[in-house]
This record gives structure tokens, C-alpha cells and sequence, in this order.
């Protein structure tokens, strides 16, 4: 498992499923795939009807609605588990799409994000124009510093 914030982790089918794991790390959600969903008792968890294989006119859909969803358990100060059976696909593909659409990354800089707390990241070739469909559609990035810069050392006149 990998942790990608403070609030959100990404891993393997074999994380989710270890709860003492899970607890040590206060994980209280989990975001997981249908074909590989594990529940816990004692956690939230999402199913997401995403295959790793195949991708139709639904996916960008369903995709975006793991979004929001992980979006809002953010929002609430909640801890995240993203997991797909090994940690390095659908995960991968949700988190992307997260800051891309959330957080206004490019999906250069998205992926770059994630490889470098998720090494094994390999994402199915086929959700790269739904990412890249995403991109085009983002929110700009908003830089904190830049913006405290500015409002603190106002150009001259």
C-alpha cells in the first residue's frame, strides 16, 4: 500500500483485505472494482462497476462519479483506500482522474504525482483518451503560493 496523502492510500486487493492494516492506518472508506470487492463490516466501502479490460461509452461516467465520490470523502476529512486487485491499475486510473478533475493537474503532472508514491502504476492504455478527455475539461490549477505571493507583495505601480 501506498500512501498518496494524508487522507488517501492506494493499494492492492491483499491491503484492503487486511484490516489490521487498515486500522493502524485509520482507513474508514474504501473504494474498490466489482470484480474484485471485498467489504468490511467495520468500513464504508464503494463499488465501482470500472473492468481493467475493457472501456465503453459509460466509463468516462463512471469514472467521474468515483471521483466525486472520493472528492467528497476528502472534502469530509475522511481516510481513503483506493484499491484494484494489485494497486497499479483502476486505482491508479480513479487518482488520476481525481487530480485532473479536482485538483486541475495536467495528465502529465497527474501521473507523475502518482508513480512517484505509486512506482508500480500501469495503467490499461485504453483509459488514456478518457484521461486525457478529463484534462480537457479540468478547472485550472490553482497555485496556493503564487496566489499568497501576489496578495502579499502587490506590483508596483
Amino acid at each position: 500500500m501506498s500512501e498518496i496523502t494524508e487522507q488517501i492510500w492506494i493499494g492492492s486487493y491483499e491491503n484492503a483485505s487486511d484490516n489490521t492494516f487498515l486500522s493502524e492506518r485509520r482507513i474508514t472508506h474504501l473504494i474498490g472494482f466489482s470484480n474484485i470487492f471485498n467489504l468490511h463490516s467495520s468500513r464504508f466501502s464503494y463499488n465501482i462497476p470500472l473492468s481493467d479490460t475493457s472501456v465503453d461509452e459509460k466509463t468516462k461516467s463512471i469514472l467521474l462519479t468515483a471521483v466525486s465520490i472520493l472528492d467528497g470523502l476528502v472534502q469530509e476529512g475522511r481516510k481513503i483506500m483506493v484499491h484494484c486487485f494489485h494497486g497499479n491499475n483502476l486505482s491508479v486510473i480513479i487518482l488520476m482522474a481525481y487530480y485532473i478533475h479536482c485538483k486541475g493537474y495536467s495528465f502529465d503532472l497527474a501521473y507523475s504525482h502518482i508513480t512517484f508514491r505509486r512506482y508500480q502504476a500501469n495503467i490499461n492504455k485504453n483509459y488514456i483518451s478518457i484521461l486525457k478527455e478529463i484534462e480537457l475539461t479540468k478547472p485550472p490549477m490553482k497555485c496556493q503560493y503564487l496566489t499568497s505571493q501576489h496578495q502579499q507583495h502587490p506590483p508596483s505601480p
